[in-house]
């Protein structure tokens, strides 16, 4: 596996036009780094994947982030991988957040609640992101404060990490009325 280096260079796969920051995040099957799109001048999030992790589901993810557009849900800008089938890479790029995750803002809450209107202004945004994507039949199945982050510009809530969720057509039941979800 190719490792980033301590200079936080990317791979070679990943086109030149992205320069590496920092990391910014780490999960079970990625990681993402701050970057800058030269191109562009703009700083991005670059999500790759960890080796040995499943291909598909993450072009999967891909795939459904294409489909989104909220200003409650992050944007994908691209999608590369490193075209080797037998050692597979990829990454997404989406949109820079500068914020915090709404887990760390609890945490440094401490024992004292945040702002009611806070509060009901973030859940109303969520709700708002959870519509969109249900309007494209897009169910995400991992909503938690850790995949919320709190737009430091706005203080907007912006939905992230879109690797467990799943494509399912709207009104779509199973033969007993149910539907094809499933608990846990």
């Amino acid at each position: 596996s190719r490792a980033l280096h301590m200079s936080y260079s990317f791979p070679d796969w990943i086109p030149k036009r992205y320069r590496c920051i920092r990391e910014i995040g780490a999960g079970a099957t990625s990681h993402v780094y701050l970057a800058k799109d030269r191109q562009v001048e703009l700083d991005v999030a670059i999500k790759i994947i960890k080796p040995g992790e499943s291909l598909e589901r993450f072009e999967r993810e891909s795939k459904l982030l294409q489909q989104l557009e909220s200003k409650h849900i992050v944007r994908q800008l691209a999608f590369f991988d490193n075209g080797d089938q037998s050692h597979a890479e990829a990454a997404i790029v989406m949109e820079y957040i500068k914020g915090r995750y709404l887990s760390d803002v609890i945490l440094s809450n401490k024992e004292t609640p945040h702002s009611i209107l806070d509060g009901i202004t973030w859940m109303r945004q969520v709700c708002q992101a959870m519509v969109a994507a249900a309007e494209c039949g897009i169910v995400h199945r991992d909503i938690k404060p850790a995949n919320l982050i709190v737009a430091a510009v706005d203080n907007s809530i912006k939905l992230l990490d879109f690797g467990l969720a799943i494509a399912v057509p709207n009104g779509e039941r199973s033969a007993t009325g149910r539907s094809l979800t499933k608990a846990g």
